[in-house]
């Protein structure tokens, strides 16, 4: 297990599931962890469950993550009380029954699943590539969560589902989005 003292991590959607266990295993290995999630309630218990379980202080970041402001003024948030980040882990996503609308006017799952992570990284970029670099040996990390739906592939012909919407097939593109912006990153 690779010790993490010192090192800074966010985890987005960490307060359940997938987002909870990595924030609390991230703490446990002694990384300064800040969870963020659109329900501040949800927040406050996970960063509580944090302290608990690890002893490691946890910060948290309320933010709609499927908003664009928001999910800037979260990056603008982590970059004025913090000076590095080690560690990014995009895990935010869902999938909707029904075509929803975010309130930037992007179908929803678009918006929370792959916008969210695309501008949240790109308002943390360069102090990940800071850190990267004032750190050579560790380096920085962006984890970009996915899953096999990506497979489904993009509806380039109609990419905001604004003509027909399946949510599986909404669900699969965004995660196929994912993964073309962790090849380009990469």
């Amino acid at each position: 297990m690779a010790d993490l003292t010192g090192k800074h991590a966010i985890v987005t959607g960490a307060t359940n599931g997938i987002g909870e266990v990595t924030a609390l295993e991230l703490a446990a290995r002694g990384a300064t962890v800040t969870v963020v999630s659109r329900s501040e309630d949800k927040c406050r218990r996970t960063a509580a469950l944090i302290d608990r379980e690890t002893g490691s202080e946890a910060n948290y970041i309320q933010a709609d993550l499927s908003s664009i402001d928001d999910t800037r003024r979260a990056a603008a948030a982590y970059r004025d009380r913090f000076e590095r980040l080690d560690i990014l882990v995009n895990n935010a996503g869902a999938g909707f029954t029904e075509l929803k609308e975010s309130v930037d006017g992007i179908e929803l799952t678009q918006a929370l699943n792959h916008l969210g992570y695309f501008v949240l990284t790109a308002g943390l970029l360069d102090l990940i590539k800071a850190t990267a670099a004032a750190h050579p040996a560790w380096g920085a990390r962006i984890v970009n969560v996915s899953s096999g739906a990506h497979r489904s592939g993009a509806n380039w012909d109609d990419p905001l589902f604004e003509e027909n919407y399946t949510p599986f097939a909404a669900y699969g593109q965004s995660k196929a989005f994912n993964i073309m912006f962790t090849y380009d990153l990469a």
